[in-house]
């Protein structure tokens, strides 16, 4: 990431990483701009490295579509963008 995270993102990506390890959900509520993205990359990268897949989903095309930038970004594995009105192209 080109920041580091704060200490209440890192709590709160340890409780992301925690809840993966102990198979037990949860929901982190937070305003727009607080690093939710940022936060969650631990918990997938985890995830991905285990050999899963991740669906990231939102209401919101825009949002959708910025996910997905900022995952191409970030991680290495083939992203797949599914919103109404895309492309539905599989990207590498």
């Amino acid at each position: 990431m080109p920041f580091a995270l704060g200490a209440d993102q890192q709590r709160v990506s340890a409780q992301l990483l925690t809840w993966w390890e102990t198979k037990t959900s949860g929901l982190v509520h937070a305003v727009c701009g607080a690093g939710k993205t940022e936060m969650t990359f631990p918990v997938i990268a985890r995830a991905v490295n285990d050999g899963k897949r991740v669906l990231i989903v939102s209401p919101r095309r825009d949002v959708a579509i910025e996910w997905a930038d900022r995952l191409e970004a970030a991680f290495t594995v083939p992203i797949t963008r599914r919103y109404g009105g895309g492309d539905k192209k599989r990207l590498a």
